[in-house]
């Protein structure tokens, strides 16, 4: 199984796909599937899962559920902070130098 990645639709606004997936390619990430669509409530309340009761939660699915967002599953794990490393929205961390 891979893992599910969701660009978010300020992504897609701002035309930063192309360099979204050349991060996950260039640190070695295959990309098995990819598709564009709008996320609704539970989509998010799946995705999000860990964050529910998080106080951000609502503002978060407002944004998520707002526009078009590209769904990515990536096929092969990542290497230490493979994955955390590229990523910062939903765990409200900084993602790093490079980081989305």
């Amino acid at each position: 199984p891979g893992n599910l990645f969701l660009i978010p639709p300020d992504a897609l606004q701002r035309r930063l796909l192309g360099d979204i997936i050349r991060r996950f390619e260039r640190r070695g990430f295959k990309l098995v599937a990819m598709k564009l669509l709008q996320a609704d409530q539970r989509l998010v309340d799946q995705h999000y899962e860990q964050l529910r009761l998080k106080p951000f939660y609502p503002s978060l699915v407002t944004y998520m559920t707002s526009g078009p967002v590209v769904a990515m599953v990536r096929g092969q794990p990542g290497g230490p902070g493979g994955r955390r490393g590229l990523r910062g929205l939903s765990c409200r961390c900084p993602a790093g130098v490079g980081g989305l």
